[in-house]
């Protein structure tokens, strides 16, 4: 199991850097352009969760009225 989950990582990571031609360069560009692949995914990530997931919620939130109170019948 554990192997398997290694080859995995060691497959999807050796298609990184050959995606990205990372595998040609020299350590310290490599390691540099990692950190800076790294903080554009969390910069993303933050906007996501601070910007667009509020909106989205106050777009929605009306269409479905979801505070309105149930109909009693």
């Amino acid at each position: 199991m554990l192997e398997q989950i290694n080859k995995f990582i060691e497959y999807w990571w050796f298609r990184y850097l050959m995606v990205t031609e990372l595998y040609i360069v020299e350590k310290w560009e490599r390691v540099t352009m990692h950190v800076i692949i790294l903080l554009l995914f969390l910069l993303v990530g933050y906007f996501n969760f601070s910007v667009l997931l509020p909106l989205a919620s106050k777009l929605i939130r009306p269409a479905f009225d979801w505070r309105a109170d149930p109909i009693h019948y």
